[in-house]
């Protein structure tokens, strides 16, 4: 299953695409796809000129190696499952999604484009105090929405809880050298204890004091 080709959405009939858009053929004259860029996914905008209307697709990576990644870790199947079972329980405000198609080796997420309301950083990007409570605000609320609920339990059992530990050993281990390679890469974009924080449990036999508030959940 993993050496299928992932789903190239510049290959999907006209006659699909208007079904899955629930539009007439007719308002696909002229559309065209722009691959963004790709990580963990490949990103594609779709750009409609007769209704003058962009969105944003995502479909599993083109290289093996990531595209292994994403399946063992269910990174696509996670995103399918929120937007098919979690999206409308939801009290935030999240793209509505168009197209929710496929498995964990090939899928296709067809959903708002929201580059011209929202801002896109990365990693490095410093924050205001006004816009780190605005993140830890909207995930209270994200997590308020589905707090306790049943469906966990029930339809909802492919979330990847911690009580469930599924692959937290392999997952453990890829963090652990992920990371050391990660403030190797940008140490001059870190912070001086994150380095520490790095070292330990090898270095202490007690984490420091301060480890944790910086841990990351």
């Amino acid at each position: 299953m993993l050496v299928q080709r992932p789903l190239n959405p510049e290959k999907l009939s006209p006659r699909l695409l208007a079904r899955l858009l629930n539009v007439e053929p007719s308002k696909l004259e002229g559309y065209r796809w722009e691959k963004v860029h790709q990580g963990t996914t490949a990103r594609w905008r779709l750009y409609l000129p007769a209704m003058d209307s962009v969105y944003f697709a995502k479909t599993n990576p083109p290289d093996f190696a990531t595209r292994f990644f994403g399946a063992l870790f269910q990174l696509g199947l996670n995103e399918l499952g929120f937007y098919r079972q979690i999206a409308e329980h939801l009290t935030i405000d999240i793209p509505r999604s168009y197209a929710v198609m496929g498995n964990r080796y090939r899928y296709l997420l067809l959903i708002n484009d929201l580059s011209e309301q929202a801002k896109f950083t990365d990693v490095s990007f410093r924050c205001n105090l006004a816009q780190a409570e605005a993140v830890i605000d909207t995930l209270a609320a994200l997590h308020g929405s589905c707090w306790q609920q049943p469906r966990f339990n029930q339809q909802w059992r492919w979330v990847n809880r911690q009580q469930y530990r599924r692959n937290r050993p392999f997952l453990t281990m890829l963090r652990q050298q992920s990371s050391s390679a990660a403030i190797k890469r940008y140490q001059d974009l870190l912070p001086d204890n994150i380095v520490e924080i790095e070292k330990w449990p090898q270095k202490f036999e007690q984490p420091p004091k301060w480890i944790g508030c910086l841990t990351p959940v």
